[in-house]
């Protein structure tokens, strides 16, 4: 990831698509308010390993410069957040963050 990207919000997808347009409701409102205060967010970018874990990695401090809502390539509308690193927000001794799960299947503790 670069230092500067568009985020889009939460809501309004199904299998993929954007079926219904995302509101300013929950975390899009919440960045909408960051946009406003000039309040800095951590960001955290997820994906998943070779054998289908998810991995967090900590992207540092984003200032959240813009927030829209734009029509997306499916139709409805989506919010969008144009977030740009902060000098210095990235200074962290490690970047590769662990979580540890619950197993959906037996509820047993996963390290």
């Amino acid at each position: 990831l670069g230092s500067t990207m568009w985020y889009t919000g939460q809501g309004g997808q199904k299998n993929k698509h954007q079926v219904e347009d995302q509101e300013w409701v929950r975390d899009n409102m919440g960045l909408k308010r960051n946009a406003q205060t000039g309040t800095p967010v951590r960001v955290f970018r997820g994906s998943r390993d070779s054998a289908g874990e998810t991995q967090y990695t900590y992207e540092g401090l984003y200032a959240v410069k813009d927030a829209r809502r734009v029509k997306s390539k499916d139709g409805p509308l989506i919010c969008q957040f144009l977030l740009d690193g902060l000098p210095n927000g990235h200074s962290v001794a490690s970047t590769k963050v662990e979580f540890r799960s619950m197993s959906k299947k037996s509820g047993a503790y996963q390290p």
